[in-house]
């Protein structure tokens, strides 16, 4: 392999191999060595950067790129079916590209577990089982293993890609990632996980999304409406 500038990381990913009828069996997971390049994507002239959770990689002599970084940069749209493994890219409509106004970024602030803070449950105490509350500026976050048991919210998978947890309350479809939370498509927040030991995700923004309340109180935080 060629050599690359300083900085080129090699490491090992873990992929879903689909292989023929004579081959293994379909998604059989297998570690394949990668090397991590500091790779530039410049789009018409302007350089754009990819989140730090979906770098680019090269794997036999073959660069990979994170494919939503990619088509939404060139103004499409990237949708994945789970059923049928399929990939769409498509232009989106004059309509589509009208997104709702997301909810404003906070003031950026370190997030710090808060230990001393209880988290209730219309009124009722809450233990959460994958770590403490963390609080960052004026949100609240909770792991992300915890979400279900609070939230009216089926777990969809998680995109590698887009490194997006994938939600459903069967009428709508919710991803969460670093960048902000989307529901069916369109960005509904600018508040997203925050990537600390593991993931968390802003408890108060998706009560809020999904038509209940997080009710900041002298002891802890107190979760209605479900």
């Amino acid at each position: 392999m060629r050599s690359f500038a300083k900085g080129v990381v090699v490491g090992t990913v873990a992929t879903a191999i689909l292989m023929s009828a004579t081959g293994l069996a379909a998604g059989t997971l297998q570690s394949i060595p990668v090397t991590f390049a500091p790779l530039r994507y410049i789009f018409d002239g302007t350089e754009k950067t990819p989140p730090p959770t979906t770098p680019g990689f090269i794997y036999n002599n073959t660069t990979y790129v994170p494919l939503r970084f990619v088509v939404e940069s060139v103004g499409k749209r990237v949708g994945w079916d789970g059923a049928t493994s399929t990939v769409t890219v498509t232009t989106p409509s004059a309509t589509q590209t009208t997104a709702p106004t997301p909810t404003p970024a906070p003031t950026p602030a370190e997030p710090t577990e808060r230990p001393d803070m209880a988290l209730y449950v219309n009124s009722q105490p809450y233990n959460l089982l994958f770590g403490p509350l963390v609080q960052a500026g004026t949100h609240w976050y909770v792991p992300w293993e915890d979400v279900t048991a609070l939230l009216p919210l089926r777990s969809a998978g998680y995109d590698s890609e887009a490194g997006a947890f994938l939600y459903s309350t069967g009428a709508k479809q919710i991803a969460v990632s670093a960048k902000g939370i989307w529901v069916d498509g369109a960005l509904a927040s600018n508040v997203g996980l925050e990537p600390l030991t593991h993931a968390y995700l802003p408890l108060d923004v998706l009560a809020e999304l999904l038509g209940g309340s997080l009710q900041e109180q002298s002891t802890g935080v107190d979760l209605t409406g479900f």
